[in-house]
Parts: C-alpha cells; sequence; structure tokens
C-alpha cells in the first residue's frame, strides 16, 4: 500500500480527481478520529476537510523518502488542529478582555456634563462675562490676572505697582460683585 499511496500522490500532482478520491476514502476516518480527539466532532468535521484540502493543494510536498504517506497526511492534520485550538484560545482570551474592559466601563462613573449642566455653564460664563464688563476697570483687572490668568495676589501687587492691601480689597469687592450677580441669576457656585 506504500508504493500504491505514492503513486496514488503523484497522480494528484497532475490533478487526478480519482486518485484524490481514493486517498481521501482510504485516509479520511484515520484523520477525522485524530482531529476529534483533538477538538470535539464540530471542529474536527472542518480540519479534516481542511486536511484533505491542503493535500490537493501541496501534494507536491510530499516526499517519500522522508516519510510514509499517512504520516505525512496525519502531520498535516495535527497541525491544523493545534492552529484551531491556537484560534480558539485567542479567541476565547480576546472575548475575555473584551469582556473585562466592559466590566471596567461599566463601573467608571459617568462624570460626562449632561445638557443642564452645560446650560447651566454657558449662563454662568454670560453672567460672568456681564458682570465683569461691569464692574470697575481696577477691580475688573486684579479679577481678572488672579482668577483667569493665575496670579498670586502678591504677583498682581507687584504688576500693577499697588499696594498688596488695595490687590486683597479690590479682589474682594470684585468677588461679592460676582456672587451678588450669581444670586440675583440662581447660580450657586462660581
Amino acid at each position: 500500500m506504500k508504493h500504491e499511496d505514492v503513486v496514488l500522490v503523484e497522480r494528484i500532482c497532475q490533478r487526478d480527481r480519482r486518485a484524490f478520491e481514493v486517498l481521501y476514502d482510504r485516509y479520511v476516518d484515520v484523520v477525522f478520529s485524530l482531529t476529534t480527539r483533538m477538538l470535539g466532532r464540530e471542529t474536527a468535521e472542518e480540519v479534516t476537510q481542511e486536511t484533505f484540502v491542503a493535500l490537493w493543494q501541496k501534494a507536491k510536498q510530499f516526499d517519500p523518502t522522508r516519510g510514509s504517506f499517512p504520516s505525512w497526511l496525519l502531520r498535516m492534520a495535527r497541525h491544523r488542529a493545534i492552529d484551531e485550538l491556537r484560534r480558539q484560545r485567542h479567541k476565547r482570551e480576546a472575548t475575555s478582555v473584551t469582556e473585562e474592559i466592559d466590566l471596567v466601563i461599566e463601573r467608571i462613573p459617568d462624570d460626562a456634563p449632561g445638557v443642564d449642566q452645560h446650560l447651566q455653564s454657558a449662563v454662568r460664563n454670560t453672567v460672568i462675562t456681564r458682570t465683569l464688563a461691569e464692574l470697575p476697570p481696577e477691580q475688573r483687572a486684579v479679577i481678572v490676572l488672579a482668577y483667569f490668568e493665575g496670579f498670586t495676589q502678591s504677583e498682581i501687587a507687584t504688576k500693577l505697582k499697588i499696594p498688596l492691601g488695595t490687590v486683597k480689597k479690590r479682589v474682594r469687592l470684585g468677588v461679592q460683585k460676582l456672587k451678588d450677580a450669581f444670586a440675583r441669576e440662581g447660580i450657586l457656585k462660581l
């Protein structure tokens, strides 16, 4: 049978379908048995078919001096089964990672501002802009430098060349006017 298998493989290389059918009928049960033990029945059917497709496509790679045809065919089947096991493992791992990410995302509190928060922010910005425009220029300057440009009160005093006490008084008066404007608009926080 060894010699007959070699002849059949040579005929497959010449695209002889009948030779392929003979080898398929002869070895399909053995290949299916091996892949079933490795993968389970459902996946084994698919891998068995892939093995015989590979036989048709790669028959020229069979070298009878390196071993028997059944060994070569079963090695191909085993490699395909191992590849399938790896694909399944990667799929499980990917699914597991995706599920873990989904769980983490579900636990993250949704701090994204809603429509009402955007509206409230817009109203607050409008009130700030309008109130700043209404402040006397010297109060407006210290408020802008302190709250919008990040200067300390000492830095503002140096920058504007005025006493620190004057800066503190202007900041206090300007902030009080902003608070009053917020109170009139019903806005609680600056």
